[in-house]
């Protein structure tokens, strides 16, 4: 990569995800080439002293919109500064503000199957956002594919599926492979059946899909986020789609039952911020054009306890590149060669 365009480094884009390449040994220069100009700025007692930090109790697993995220953005931004990048934000700063916007089931929601309440949460979790009032028959279709569904009538009923192994199946090395594994079932039958019209669809856990609870639970209950104007993450469907556990089965499958629900979504506007700073290049024609690195410094925040443990530090996602992008700005910040 050219030194003589301007590097820009950005921490804090929300979602956003980082592809890596190969380019030769760790902490070196392409097998057979001279030493990468800078290399000696990454040092890994520096990468070591900051994922320490950025990823440690101290900012709370850095909840996006929340306090701990802020600070934690302030935290990038003095290291930033300490590098020697220039500010690239607003108004002579390190920030970008921007406004995030989240939708959360509300506290008040309620799942009735028969004369059994479920637990929002430990058995239940509502998957879209929005807001519902359900009475309706069940109606169990087995694994809702096309040959279960022929020639049922399910307009304003509550449709009941058995999650099943789905046709695109998440790859043994993917993280969070059992959600992903329910969110892939329940998008490849969600067409079909939407299509007749349904009061509500409740998915129902195999035991891929209930391995994962832990993360479900908390992921739904945390919400969807998304930037001011654009839908959140989510947002997919109006229809009501619930999704239980497997114990709740055969409470849906026993006959004459049926659902009624509360649904509702509460929403809230936080603001935000991207930290940005840049490396400017020395040609007289490139320094105009831009090298973007991003990666996004929010995690998960303070959630359900795990072996006693509430905190979801989020070292790896995505503590690990914002600290390298530090890395990379100090590398950058030597003189050009």
């Amino acid at each position: 990569m050219s030194l003589q365009r301007c590097a820009l480094v950005v921490l804090g884009l929300l979602g956003a995800c980082a592809r890596t390449s190969t380019f030769g040994p760790v902490f070196g220069a392409p097998t057979g080439s001279a030493p990468l100009p800078g290399l000696d700025a990454i040092k890994e007692e520096d990468l070591k002293r900051d994922i320490f930090t950025l990823a440690g109790d101290g900012f709370r697993g850095r909840e996006a919109g929340s306090l701990d995220e802020l600070r934690a953005s302030s935290w990038l931004a003095d290291r930033a500064r300490e590098a020697g990048l220039e500010p690239a934000g607003e108004d002579g700063t390190y920030f970008q503000y921007w406004s995030l916007e989240r939708s959360r089931p509300a506290s008040s929601n309620r799942i009735v199957v028969g004369a059994t309440q479920l637990a929002i949460g430990s058995e239940a979790v509502v998957v879209s956002p929005v807001d519902a009032v359900i009475d309706a028959p069940l109606v169990f279709v087995g694994e809702g594919r096309p040959k279960d569904l022929a020639g049922l009538d399910l307009r304003g009923k509550a449709v009941v599926v058995q999650m099943s192994r789905p046709d695109r199946v998440p790859d043994d090395h993917v993280s969070l492979r059992q959600v992903r594994w329910a969110w892939t079932a329940i998008g490849e039958r969600m067409a079909d059946i939407e299509s007749k019209s349904p009061a509500a669809l409740v998915f129902v856990s195999d035991a891929v899909a209930d391995s994962g609870w832990l993360f479900t639970s908390t992921w739904y209950a945390r919400g969807s986020y998304g930037v001011a104007g654009f839908p959140a993450r989510g947002a997919t469907s109006s229809l009501p789609v619930l999704w239980m556990r497997q114990p709740a089965l055969s409470l849906l499958q026993a006959p004459n039952q049926r659902l009624v629900a509360s649904l509702h979504t509460e929403r809230f506007t936080y603001p935000s911020v991207n930290v940005v700073a840049k490396v400017p290049g020395v040609d007289p024609k490139l320094k105009d054009e831009y090298v973007l690195f991003s990666g996004h410094q929010d995690h998960d925040g303070v959630k359900a306890a795990e072996a006693g443990d509430s905190i979801w530090n989020g070292a790896d996602d995505n503590a690990s590149v914002s600290v390298a992008l530090l890395a990379i700005g100090r590398a950058f910040a030597r003189p050009h060669p």
